[in-house]
């Protein structure tokens, strides 16, 4: 049995493989779905890479030019300089993808104080920065798993081929996009009347190639989720068996 799940393979792109029953889903909230604070360094409070840092993300969620959901900024001089880009889903409108860019900036600077770089996003967009050039760079890692375990899949065997046929098949589609888009959508029947929908997308900055190698190698890592998930969901089981032996104990 196999849940639904969603992957991101950071080298920017983002995959999304669901089986759904036409189940209706909550409203999200502006919480990160996924972040990490990497890098090797970290900046002082009050710095001036702090400041550079806090002017370019701003300069980026109320930037009203740019259309297509994707920015790759920088900002500074020498070692203060920092890098950002910012990518948002391809069928969300421009207002929309400001705003989730803006909870995702917020939520980064919190939940990652003083980290040089950082990355992390939610349902609509993905936020990164840095003090190092990432513009025009594949990279595949940090990667993330992201799934729901209220859909289950009987079939895997099946689901799973189905789900490599469509992928096989955006992926082409994507990385033949062009400098503004690199993305595609589609969706597929898969066993016992379920229904696959796929988003695909890369950052435009990449090459024919390197979208195609990227989205290749995420899907190919989407199957590792299987013993991840049901890693999650055996602990999450045996929590909650603790908690209902704690609260047993104390009707006693």
């Amino acid at each position: 049995m196999a849940s639904s799940r969603l992957l991101f393979s950071l080298c920017l792109l983002f995959v999304k493989v669901l089986a759904l029953a036409k189940a209706q889903q909550p409203a999200a909230q502006p919480v990160l779905l996924y972040y990490n604070c990497t890098g090797k360094g970290s900046y002082t409070t009050n710095s001036t890479y702090q400041a550079n840092l806090n002017q370019l993300l701003t300069s980026i969620y109320t930037n009203t030019e740019i259309k297509n959901g994707f920015y790759n900024f920088s900002n500074g001089q020498d070692a203060d300089t920092v890098y950002s880009i910012a990518l948002c889903r391809p069928d969300i409108s421009p207002g929309a993808c400001r705003s989730c860019i803006r909870n995702a900036s917020d939520s980064l600077l919190r939940l990652c104080p003083n980290f040089v770089e950082a990355i992390g996003g939610l349902d609509d967009c993905m936020v990164r920065y840095t003090n190092r050039s990432i513009f025009n760079l594949l990279e595949e890692g940090p990667r993330f798993w992201v799934y729901d375990d209220r859909v289950n899949v009987s079939d895997v065997v099946g689901f799973n081929q189905s789900r490599m046929t469509l992928l096989d098949r955006l992926r082409d589609e994507a990385a033949a996009g062009n400098s503004g888009y690199k993305y595609a959508m589609d969706q597929i029947a898969a066993p016992n009347f379920q229904t696959i929908y796929a988003l695909v997308q890369c950052t435009p900055d990449l090459s024919t190639s390197e979208c195609r190698d990227c989205l290749y190698t995420a899907s190919g890592v989407i199957p590792e989720c299987f013993c991840v998930c049901i890693f999650l969901r055996a602990r999450r089981k045996q929590k909650g068996e603790k908690e209902e032996e704690e609260e047993a104990k104390g009707n006693f």
